[in-house]
């Protein structure tokens, strides 16, 4: 399965449904079933050499996948080739609920470490809320 098609799933998969999906209630069982899918995929993406990650629907999909069950807040980053190609998914930095402490120099650290050409950064709101918080709004406007 591409990144395209896990992109046209989880549309079709949002337009059947309004509710977001820490709202809906699965079963334990359930749970245990959807997490492996995603480890699944989430493996397939990684291992398939051919991914570039190039187009914001294919980032935004892989990166639901990482985060969208975690419970606190995640600061992540994927760290490409020059290819925009994927080296290494690493979840940097972990918070709270609602905020999460960000290093530049770790990042920039493992930027040379990995060689990365490119480097996506990305966290993660557990609420599910989508929009930026005014902590998101107020570092960008200091970078």
């Amino acid at each position: 399965m591409t990144p395209e098609h896990i992109a046209f799933l989880e549309k079709e998969r949002d337009s059947e449904s309004h509710q977001p999906l820490s709202y809906r209630t699965l079963t334990e069982k359930q749970l245990l079933v959807v997490q492996e899918a995603l480890d699944i995929l989430s493996t397939y993406l990684e291992r398939t050499s051919y991914t570039e990650y190039t187009r914001p629907e294919v980032v935004r999909s892989y990166l639901k996948l990482k985060l969208a069950t975690k419970q606190q807040e995640v600061f992540a980053c994927l760290f490409l080739d020059n290819q925009n190609r994927l080296i290494e998914y690493r979840e940097l930095f972990f918070g709270t609920i609602n905020s999460c402490p960000v290093y530049g120099r770790e990042i920039v650290r493992q930027s040379i470490f990995y060689n990365a050409a490119t480097v996506v950064l990305a966290h993660n709101h557990p609420s599910g809320a989508c929009e930026p918080s005014a902590a998101d709004k107020k570092i960008r406007k200091k970078r």
